[in-house]
């Protein structure tokens, strides 16, 4: 089995390394959850998907994650200003990626939450492209929303994983 590394510094680490810290992070660990899934999400986009055990692996873990960590919707988050915002965009943006990954190479000897997903992919991408639109009205529109953001730009920046 080929094993994807990815360059975080002059560390580098293989992608089931890396699901493991994403585990073994605690919920209060926002900061040190944040740089692993920065890490996670940029080698993602550098290095191309093998489509195997190792993006099934990805999507399993981004998953129970988002089961722990994922109660509030972006625009809780965005209005909250909660500090957890960078890091639930790149959960998220991991959970796209691995997803779309997995469902082209039609892995689906795995487990029946990733399978249920794989098989409501639709349903995931409506619900989280609601959630996005409503995001950006809120910011693009905060008079309408009652929205209070005094820094928009920020938000946008932060929301930028999510645009492709």
């Amino acid at each position: 089995q080929i094993s994807r590394n990815l360059n975080a510094g002059t560390n580098s680490q293989s992608i089931p390394a890396i699901c493991q810290q994403l585990q073994n992070v605690s919920k209060e660990q926002s900061q040190r959850r944040e740089e692993i899934l920065a890490d996670l999400h940029t080698g993602l986009h550098r290095v191309p998907m093998i489509q195997g055990s190792e993006d099934l692996t990805v999507l399993t873990t981004s998953l129970a994650v988002l089961r722990e960590t994922g109660t509030m919707t972006l625009l809780e988050l965005v209005s909250t200003n909660a500090p957890n915002l960078r890091s639930h965009v790149h959960l998220l943006s991991v959970c796209i990626l691995s997803l779309k990954s997995v469902t082209e190479c039609n892995d689906m000897d795995s487990s029946p939450m990733v399978k249920r997903v794989v098989g409501n992919r639709k349903v995931f991408y409506d619900m989280l492209l609601m959630q996005l639109i409503d995001t950006m009205y809120a910011v693009l529109h905060p008079s309408a929303w009652s929205f209070k953001s005094k820094n928009r730009a920020h938000i946008l920046r932060v929301l930028k994983p999510l645009r492709n």
